[in-house]
């Protein structure tokens, strides 16, 4: 009996570690403390990104203000694409960087401009090369995914949240290469937003603020209850068999 009772309480405590051990996800706030190694990158189209442009560490950063405390920052232009990302050396690697989003069922973010005038278009959007050995940099097997969440930005525009659902391909558009969903999603190399500006006058700034990825918690909910009556099963079983 006591063989038996331990080999329940071991099956017990895997799958009580299964449940409880799900990620939490994770959430760049750009206050102080946190990885501020955020990119940059613009160009006139998609094929003109990630590439000449791109600076690994280009997010310019503030410390005040932002719409918890803390947001990264990029100047544009007219007539271009502009991109605010996370790769393997932002957020301690934490966002991007081979990482798998196929148990992450959306992605967020804060938004705003500033400046003299800005009508543009934003967007969330993350980059794939398949693989997990080539750059994204020049790679000329990139794939990238963008919502098809057009939240409008004008002057003095209010911090807006931007969601993209990962659970529902259909929601997102492949603007560059050719992986499908499947196989891009499970190997991001880069994440983060992308402003299509149409038109400016002055100086303008696009600002990310509270970017998150969120799993789900699929294995909390599944599992919670099974490690439960698992419990359950074994203080019943040590009340019918007391020791001695």
């Amino acid at each position: 009996m006591k063989t038996a009772k331990l080999l329940f309480a071991c099956a017990a405590l895997m799958v009580c570690n299964a449940a409880f051990a799900d990620p939490i996800g994770y959430t760049e706030t750009f206050n102080s403390g946190s990885n501020m190694d955020w990119g940059t990158d613009y160009g006139t189209s998609w094929a003109n990104l990630f590439s000449s442009n791109y600076d690994e560490d280009g997010a310019a950063y503030s410390s005040t203000g932002g719409h918890s405390g803390g947001y990264v920052f990029q100047n544009v232009a007219s007539d271009t694409y502009s991109l605010i990302f996370a790769d393997s050396d932002a957020s301690s690697g934490a966002l991007a960087g081979n990482k798998n989003y196929s148990t992450f069922p959306r992605l967020e973010a804060y938004v705003t401009a500033t400046g003299d005038y800005i009508d543009s278009w934003v967007d969330l959007f993350f980059a794939s090369t398949g693989d997990s050995n080539t750059n994204p940099v020049g790679a000329a097997n990139l794939t990238v995914y963008t919502t098809q969440i057009r939240e409008l930005i004008i002057e003095y525009f209010p911090w807006t949240l931007l969601t993209g659902d990962l659970t529902n391909p259909s929601e997102w558009t492949r603007v560059r290469g050719s992986a499908d969903w499947s196989s891009a999603i499970i190997d991001v190399d880069v994440v983060g937003v992308f402003v299509d500006v149409d038109l400016t006058f002055g100086t303008n700034r696009v600002m990310v603020d509270d970017f998150v990825g969120t799993p789900e918690p699929g294995l909390l909910l599944t599992m919670a209850p099974m490690a439960g009556f698992l419990g359950w099963r074994l203080r019943r079983r040590s009340r019918r068999n007391p020791t001695g």
